[in-house]
């Protein structure tokens, strides 16, 4: 899960070169149903086609897969791979459009397309992932609601113990305490250090408003959930991966950040039109970041 339900579309910021954007329009993979600024993968047509040639689809989110490009359309669900395409695949057929506005008087079967409807060609616009190009998009992270155990609170600074992984200067909801830990319920902290290590990790944390219920007489059981990510300065030149929310949208997760094991981008900088006016190393929460997509061989770990 991520603090955000929808994030913006990745996309392009500028080139190194100075150059327009580097593009391909490739066959797609029947069934697809990505968003604009999906990153997308090479794959064999389903069903295969005469020559085997390659096909883009949205990337699975696996390693091994390497990512082609970021996609400029949506996909169009195609019956078959590159339906519409030249060469070696068939013909699109009716209604040559993914967009119509209902269908004509007395003509059941036909669709009325408007003017200026994007057509079907059985390709994808694509944004190729080469190290000339620098992409943006907003920051999130994955990280699940963790089970905790909320020893006490000195002067706004709580002591727990964590289920799983937390990283310094995340920010994390309370939620799930009752009796005396039940005013934690709904309060904002960011974690200030770590305690102890995996799979049991412990942290003190900052709360961001004032606790009233003083010291938790016993150990109060419950849970801390992902709060929204701030980037910053501290993200430039760091490896992150990819993920999608809920309604297909990808971002960058902060929670993906082992190198040569879940990581896809290198941070280039960070993105002017979301930093704070009062802090110029700040940006507001869940902004955006620029980046290059990791070169194969750093993205292999080889």
């Amino acid at each position: 899960m991520s603090n955000l339900a929808v994030h913006n579309p990745i996309t392009m910021w500028e080139t190194i070169s100075g150059n327009t954007e580097l593009t391909q329009n490739p066959p797609q993979q029947s069934g697809q149903t990505f968003k604009v600024g999906s990153p997308l993968e090479l794959a064999v047509a389903l069903p295969p086609v005469p020559g085997n040639p390659q096909v883009a689809q949205v990337w699975d989110g696996t390693l091994g897969s390497l990512i082609y490009g970021v996609a400029l359309e949506g996909g169009g669900n195609l019956a078959t791979a590159g339906e519409g395409y030249p060469a070696n695949f068939g013909q699109q057929g009716p209604p040559w459009s993914a967009f119509s506005i209902g269908s004509p008087q007395n003509q059941p079967d036909a669709v009325i397309i408007p003017y200026g409807a994007p057509s079907l060609t059985g390709g994808v616009l694509t944004m190729l992932a080469v190290q000339d190009t620098i992409f943006q998009a907003q920051v999130d992270t994955s990280e699940p609601e963790t089970a905790i155990t909320a020893a006490a609170i000195a002067l706004g600074v709580i002591t727990a113990t964590a289920a799983n992984v937390h990283y310094v200067g995340e920010v994390i909801v309370f939620s799930g305490f009752a009796g005396l830990g039940a005013p934690l319920n709904g309060q904002t902290a960011t974690v200030l250090t770590l305690i102890g290590g995996p799979p049991s990790t412990g942290y003190t944390a900052q709360l961001t408003s004032s606790y009233k219920g003083g010291h938790i007489a016993v150990a109060g059981v419950g849970a801390d959930d992902p709060g929204p990510v701030s980037p910053g300065q501290w993200n430039v030149g760091q490896q992150y991966g990819l993920n999608v929310d809920a309604n297909g949208y990808w971002y960058i997760d902060v929670n993906l950040r082992t190198p040569a094991t879940n990581t896809m981008v290198s941070i280039f900088g960070m993105y002017q039109g979301d930093v704070l006016q009062s802090n110029a190393f700040l940006e507001v929460p869940n902004g955006q970041l620029l980046f290059q997509f990791l070169p194969v061989q750093t993205v292999q770990g080889s």
